[in-house]
């Protein structure tokens, strides 16, 4: 398999940690033609940065899921409840779950909010719901979003997360021939065993259960 190298379409990016003192590097090029560096670049649909930190890739999907509810507003008025719903699970969701089990894990949950705001946004949109909060009830939009989000079987970015986290780590335990809580057990000890199976009871997942099954939109 000859492989050839597109030295224009080609850039070259060190990683470091956010501390890292300055350090000179000798360009690099290929054929005569010098590499162009980067501070961050698209990887198969996901920003990677010199930092690996996942901030400019979850303001670049908030971007995109702000584009695509000023979409899902303008159809609202011409699509019934269903179909609405149809396009949010396609176009919003969709995007949410890009790959979210690598930067699911940006850090503090409150650096998810600009993707959770728009998320809110859309729901409210697909079922019609008004901000109660402009009547004076304190946390009712928050309260009134939430139930909407249990009652329509959808999940928040925060709970799509450890969903899919969980997924395929029983998926990479499974095709292994290994026991899900032995596992965790005998490598990571009992503490991290009773924070995953409480999260998979938070989820209704049967969690001793070899079979997984979710569904996210229906």
């Amino acid at each position: 398999n000859i492989l050839l190298v597109n030295s224009t379409k080609s850039k070259i990016m060190y990683f470091k940690t956010t501390l890292a003192a300055p350090v000179h590097h000798t360009p690099v090029s290929i054929l005569g033609r010098p590499i162009e560096r980067v501070q961050s670049i698209k990887f198969l649909g996901v920003t990677l940065t010199e930092t690996l930190s996942w901030d400019l890739h979850i303001k670049l999907v908030a971007q995109s899921l702000q584009r695509s509810v000023g979409a899902l507003r303008h159809l609202s008025s011409r699509l019934p409840t269903c179909l609405r719903k149809s396009v949010y699970c396609a176009f919003i969701q969709s995007r949410i779950l890009y790959a979210i089990s690598v930067w699911g894990s940006a850090g503090r949950e409150s650096k998810l909010l600009p993707i959770f705001r728009a998320q809110k946004k859309a729901v409210r949109i697909v079922f019609g719901l008004r901000r109660v909060r402009s009547l004076g009830v304190v946390g009712g939009a928050h309260a009134q979003t939430k139930s909407t989000f249990n009652a329509n079987g959808l999940l928040s970015v925060h709970n799509l997360y450890s969903l899919m986290t969980i997924m395929e780590v029983n998926r990479d335990i499974l095709r292994h021939r290994l026991n899900l809580a032995n596992f965790f057990r005998s490598r990571f000890g009992r503490n991290l065993d009773y924070q995953l199976f409480s999260k998979l009871s938070e989820l209704n997942c049967p969690a001793r259960n070899t079979s997984i099954t979710f569904f996210v939109c229906r």
